[in-house]
C-alpha cells in the first residue's frame, strides 16, 4: 500500500470518528436540554410549593388568632356553646321564645280591648284590627304599654306606604326593606328582631297581614283595605278614634 493510500485510509477513519463524535455531541446536547427543562420544572414546582406553604402558614395564623370555640355538652351543642370562654349558648337559649311572644301579644290585645271599651261612642274612624289600634295609641301609651318589638312594629305600620311596595296582591314589605327600616330607626337589624317584628305585624293585622314565603324569603303582605285604614288613622284625631272590638 502506497503512502497515498495510507493517507486516504487514515482520512476516512478520522472522518468516521468525527461523525461519531458529532452524533454523540448532538445526543449529549439533547440530554442537556432535557435536563435543563426538568430543572426549570423543578424550580417552578419549588416556587409553587413555597407559595402554598406561605398561604398555609397565613391560614394557620388566622385560625390561631380566632377565638376558641368549645361545646361542653354534645347533647346540647347550642346551650353549651362557649366562644372565647364566654357562654354564648346560654345567652342564645335564654332569649324569649315564641311562647313569650304569644303571651305578650295576648296581653296587648287585652289592653287594647280595655282601651276600646273606654272610647267615645261617636268615632270618626272605625278600626277593624289591633294593628290600627296600636298605630292610634298616644305616645304615652306607647311608652308604657308596648314592648320594644311592639314599638318597632308600630313604627313600621305607621308609615307602611313609605316602606312597602304596592303590588296587585297588596303592599309588600320585603325582609331587606324591613331590616333597613329597623336599622335606620332603631339601630338594630338582627334577624331575630326582624322575625319578631314580622310576627307581631302579622298577628295584629289579623287576616289582612300575611307572611308569605317567596324564594326563601318571608315577605309581609298588607291588604289594600288595611293600608287605607292605617293612613286614615294617621290623619285622624286619635282622641276621637274608636276601635272596634277585635
Amino acid at each position: 500500500m502506497t503512502d497515498v493510500e495510507n493517507l486516504e485510509t487514515r482520512i476516512e477513519e478520522l472522518e468516521a470518528q468525527t461523525d461519531r463524535l458529532e452524533t454523540e455531541l448532538t445526543a449529549t446536547k439533547q440530554e442537556t436540554d432535557e435536563l435543563q427543562a426538568r430543572v426549570d420544572e423543578l424550580e417552578a414546582e419549588t416556587q409553587r410549593l413555597e407559595a402554598d406553604n406561605e398561604a398555609l402558614q397565613e391560614r394557620i395564623d388566622e385560625l390561631e388568632a380566632q377565638p376558641e370555640i368549645r361545646i361542653d355538652d354534645p347533647t346540647d351543642p347550642i346551650g353549651s356553646l362557649h366562644i372565647a370562654g364566654a357562654p354564648v349558648g346560654q345567652a342564645i337559649t335564654s332569649k324569649p321564645g315564641q311562647t313569650d311572644l304569644d303571651a305578650e301579644l295576648d296581653d296587648l290585645r287585652a289592653e287594647l280591648k280595655a282601651v276600646a271599651d273606654e272610647q267615645p261612642t261617636e268615632p270618626t274612624v272605625e278600626m277593624e284590627t289591633p294593628l290600627e289600634q296600636v298605630v292610634a295609641m298616644s305616645n304615652e301609651m306607647v311608652a308604657t304599654q308596648l314592648t320594644a318589638n311592639q314599638r318597632r312594629a308600630r313604627f313600621v305600620a305607621t308609615d307602611i306606604t313609605e316602606y312597602a311596595t304596592k303590588t296587585p296582591a297588596g303592599w309588600v314589605l320585603t325582609p331587606k326593606d324591613l331590616r333597613t327600616v329597623l336599622n335606620a330607626a332603631f339601630d338594630t337589624g338582627h334577624s331575630q328582631t326582624c322575625h319578631r317584628v314580622r310576627e307581631i305585624l302579622a298577628d295584629l293585622g289579623n287576616d289582612e297581614v300575611e307572611i308569605k314565603d317567596s324564594r326563601g324569603e318571608q315577605k309581609l303582605v298588607f291588604g289594600e283595605a288595611l293600608v287605607k285604614r292605617l293612613v286614615k288613622v294617621q290623619t285622624a284625631d286619635h282622641d276621637v278614634v274608636t276601635p272596634t272590638e277585635v
